[in-house]
């Protein structure tokens, strides 16, 4: 590691390093919302779910494309009406006021929406939660799909996942592979911990990368990291842990453009 990027560099267990993977891709944005995973997860995903999409569903979009599945979506906070009423406070702006520059992306989300969210990809204005008279689980998400189909999830809800994270057990049979982003990793270390070793049970750890908004905490821990697995059952190749550096060239991209990656050193 040359001493022009020790800042940059974060402490992770060595318990949480990938197994090696030759079919790591990266899907979605090239930055903040896309995930790398196994092409392998996405050849046997019968159903995508993605947990928190906010104003970006480039995963879901290629996801869909490349394992040409149905997707469930799950964000309380935005709808069409939402992305509509955004998109003509901008359009006044500009023609009105003249406060900015009139931004097309936030102009045509409500287009995009509509394009996307048809012929078997739905979206469920639902917080998700572990009150299930006020919010849905994955009790309910489950339900909502044919017992014979895997699944692949993607989860990024702000800290509400360790919420649900306990209830997700009983179905890991059903799961291809996970994409999980992990919030307050430097204070909730313990908790994080018991989570990725609890799925490690049925799952191989593939993928690990630092999100470079959160940053590190003063003795090198992230404060919040990407996380993908893959359901051992579908794996036939040889199973070791990876020699590769992280962040991957060529696969991995931060999630703020304008800062660089943290790089990883596994540690104990």
């Amino acid at each position: 590691m040359s001493e022009r990027n020790s800042d940059r560099l974060a402490n992770i267990p060595v318990t949480w390093k990938p197994y090696y993977r030759d079919d790591l891709i990266r899907i979605g944005s090239k930055h903040d919302g896309g995930y790398v995973v196994t092409k392998n997860a996405v050849n046997n995903t019968d159903f995508l779910v993605g947990l928190g999409i906010a104003n970006d569903w480039t995963f879901e979009k290629e996801f869909n494309r490349l394992a040409n599945c149905k997707v469930h979506c799950y964000d309380h906070s935005i709808s069409f009406n939402f992305f509509l009423e955004h998109s003509i406070m901008n359009i006044r702006s500009f023609l009105f006021l003249h406060l900015f520059k009139i931004n097309t992306n936030v102009v045509l989300l409500p287009v995009k929406y509509k394009r996307f969210f048809i012929n078997g990809k739905k979206h469920f204005k639902e917080k998700i939660g572990d009150n299930p008279e006020k919010e849905t689980n994955f009790e309910k998400i489950f339900s909502r799909i044919p017992e014979d189909k895997k699944v692949f999830l993607k989860i990024d809800i702000e800290g509400s996942e360790y919420q649900v994270l306990d209830g997700l057990d009983k179905f890991y049979h059903r799961i291809s592979g996970i994409t999980i982003e992990l919030h307050d990793v430097d204070i909730l270390f313990d908790a994080v911990n018991k989570h990725i070793e609890k799925l490690k049970e049925y799952f191989d750890v593939v993928h690990i990368h630092i999100n470079n908004n959160g940053g590190i905490s003063a003795d090198g821990i992230p404060r919040v990291i990407e996380v993908t697995f893959e359901n051992k059952k579908i794996f036939s190749g040889e199973s070791r842990l990876s020699d590769l550096q992280y962040p991957i060239l060529d696969i991995d991209s931060p999630n703020n453009k304008r800062c660089p990656d943290f790089e990883i050193r596994f540690n104990g």
